[in-house]
């Protein structure tokens, strides 16, 4: 009983819980819906920052170029003075800290001076920037690497130097250091959880910020963000960083040409991207928390109040009918709401089944006073009586049918009376009957039937179908006489 209140005192929650339904939609919409647009803002900051970052890498290049032209107009540089060149290489790299080294090569690639000391021969030659400077001619954007010097990440950029008579007497060079661009982030004060990176064509890191000492110089393209920038060139892409912090990315190439294959990404923190927009969520959701904890009292107090009492009278009402109480009542006047006419109607449906029932008790005492006067009639006649129904199955078989053939009512009942029938007769007999089962037609038919001392005996076996009150098809009834004497005589 408590469980079918339960139950349905669980259904009217369910209703309240749906009535708030499209309150609680239309709560997580709106918070999916910041979410996107916190999303798509954090994109454009991203790509704001990122564009600000090439650009200012944009301007160094063309400072540098500055810089190396004037540089190969020196005298020191285009007489190739070792010493004096160095220094003031050196003096410059103290001025500008952007650059990692500043250095002549002469025209076979050999080291020539350098703005950090080196020692022993060292050959360039096999350095991009170097190859490009001397074949065109011109200011080059070489690869970015890891200098043989410096031991750091960085851009060189380089120019020829000519001598008197226009000839090539070497190609001046700067290593812009990429590791700047960690102070760059600082300076520009990027969001909680940003991170910086510049990785090249294969995947190398060339500068990280933060944590720089622990990713620059690493090969790492299957990282999901390298991956991403590798894969896209220019773009966004929401994927985990280095540190698998998930973070929304921009990314662009960095100037310097095809030759450069270099990368600038900056991913900001996805969480802290979302903050805002989940707090707004979050606060929605408590509201209507309270409204559905609210909502759900009332429910529960209205549903006692109006419906549980009545239907608590409703069920005991059915649960006594159940158990065969057909005098129990509920006593509504059913003038009321549906819970009463439900009650008026309980109470019509019971006080039916008490006259059904009485009816039906009459009616089964009838039926076995009546069965009874057939089965003694069936068992005193010295005729052998059957019954089937309509699937030809056999359902009673009087005494002297069952004392003829020895067998009990449960051996030749369904289809176990076609055993105690002879094996050559069975064919014949069960066609005949197929065919007046189909026809619902009178058959009598001559067949042998093993006798209870195991003798064939044969009968004439002669059935009427037996039809309901309605017409419907019940079965047959039938006889056998035992006409073996006559047989024989024939």
């Amino acid at each position: 009983m408590s469980s079918f209140f339960s139950s349905l005192r669980l259904r009217l929650l369910c209703l309240a819980l749906l009535a708030l339904l499209p309150a609680a939609g239309l709560a997580a919409y709106s918070g999916f819906e910041q979410r996107r647009i916190a999303a798509q803002q954090a994109r454009l900051e991203a790509q704001r920052l990122t564009r600000a970052t090439s650009a200012s890498i944009e301007q160094t290049i063309e400072s540098s170029h500055r810089l190396l032209v004037a540089l190969a107009h020196l005298p020191e540089v285009r007489e190739e003075r070792a010493e004096n060149t160095g220094a003031v290489f050196a003096s410059l790299l103290r001025e500008h800290a952007i650059y990692a080294n500043l250095g002549l090569v002469a025209p076979d690639g050999r080291l020539v001076a350098s703005g950090l000391p080196f020692a022993g021969r060292m050959d360039l030659s096999d350095r991009g920037w170097y190859r490009r400077a001397l074949a065109q001619r011109g200011f080059v954007v070489g690869d970015y690497q890891i200098g043989r010097v410096t031991r750091k990440a960085t851009l060189n950029v380089a120019c020829p130097v000519y001598d008197a008579a226009g000839r090539v007497h070497g190609v001046v060079f700067a290593a812009i250091d990429l590791g700047y661009l960690n102070g760059y982030a600082a300076r520009t004060e990027l969001p909680a959880g940003a991170a910086l990176m510049v990785v090249d064509r294969r995947g190398v890191i060339l500068a990280r910020y933060p944590e720089p000492e622990r990713w620059v110089g690493r090969l790492l393209p299957e990282a999901p963000s390298v991956r991403a920038v590798l894969a896209q060139g220019a773009g966004t892409a929401a994927v985990r960083g280095l540190d698998g912090v998930m973070r929304l990315w921009s990314f662009n190439p960095i100037p310097g040409g095809p030759e450069a294959g270099a990368y600038v990404a900056l991913g900001l923190s996805r969480d802290a991207a979302y903050a805002r927009a989940d707090r707004v969520l979050r606060q929605s959701l408590l509201v209507l928390a309270v409204v559905l904890v609210l909502a759900l009292l009332a429910a529960w107090a209205g549903a006692k109040l109006f419906i549980l009492r009545r239907m608590d009278t409703l069920a005991k009402t059915t649960e006594r009918i159940s158990r065969g109480d057909l005098a129990a009542r509920t006593g509504m006047s059913g003038k009321g709401d549906e819970l009463d006419q439900l009650g008026r109607a309980l109470d019509a449906m019971a006080a039916s089944l008490q006259v059904r029932a009485r009816d039906a008790e009459q009616a089964a005492a009838a039926l076995r006073e009546s069965e009874h006067r057939f089965r003694s009639l069936a068992d005193g006649t010295p005729v052998l009586l059957w019954v089937t129904d309509a699937s030809m199955a056999c359902t009673f078989a009087n005494k002297p049918m069952l004392d003829f053939s020895g067998c009990r009512l449960e051996d030749v009942a369904g289809d176990g009376w076609v055993r105690a029938v002879h094996p050559d007769d069975r064919a014949r007999l069960l066609g005949t009957a197929e065919f007046a089962y189909r026809s619902k037609q009178p058959f009598t038919v001559e067949h042998r039937v093993r006798r209870h001392d195991g003798v064939y005996r044969w009968v004439l076996d002669t059935a009427v179908p037996q039809f309901t009150a309605d017409g419907e098809f019940t079965g047959y009834i039938g006889s056998c006489v035992d006409i073996t004497e006559r047989r024989t005589m024939e």
